[in-house]
């Protein structure tokens, strides 16, 4: 059994994945070594050892730790409110975490975790909306609105949070409701 990790574990693993996030905001992860993320993170490479392979292992426990963290805190988001209240909880979400969203909603490297991120979206929207059609139609509707909305947070990130996440909220709140009203039992 794995016991839990201590303070000192929780910091290093911490510094070790800043570190990678601002690497990975101006190059390549290919061209990220294990050195240059331990001068970063100020840590010796063996410390680096003790807790990854390589950097990828890296990546996937950043990505993994942001699905976790994302997912916890909109489950704290009431119930009760809208759906719109929700978006507008998760574009909040996304700012406040800016770096880590541009590096793994916006590079082609961070693929895996914007599968994932697409998947629990869509397990999301499962679990709330009941269509009136085929179930075949409904994985292209999901995809449909999963896609697009995450092409929206791409554009949004990139554009440095141009509009507010209100506005960003809405938007895609609206677009979404317009292109669900076809489908949507009653």
């Amino acid at each position: 059994m794995e016991q839990p990790e201590n303070r000192r574990t929780r910091l290093t693993k911490t510094l070790l994945k800043t570190s990678l996030i601002e690497l990975m905001q101006s190059g390549s992860l290919q061209k990220i070594t294990i050195k240059s993320i331990c001068e970063k993170a100020d840590l010796n490479r063996s410390t680096f050892y003790l807790h990854y392979d390589d950097q990828y292992a890296l990546l996937r426990d950043v990505e993994q730790e942001t699905i976790d963290n994302a997912l916890a805190y909109l489950q704290n988001v009431d119930s009760g409110i809208s759906s719109l209240a929700y978006v507008k909880a998760l574009m909040d979400y996304i700012r406040k975490h800016k770096a880590v969203f541009q590096v793994l909603l916006c590079h082609q490297e961070a693929q895996t975790f914007q599968a994932l991120f697409a998947r629990n979206i869509t397990a999301h929207l499962k679990s709330r909306l009941r269509f009136s059609c085929k179930p075949e139609v409904e994985t292209y509707i999901f995809s449909f609105l999963v896609q697009g909305c995450a092409s929206i947070l791409r554009d949004w990130i990139n554009n440095d949070f141009d509009i507010s996440g209100d506005e960003i909220a809405g938007l895609i709140f609206t677009l979404s409701g317009s292109s669900l009203a076809a489908f949507l039992a009653t």
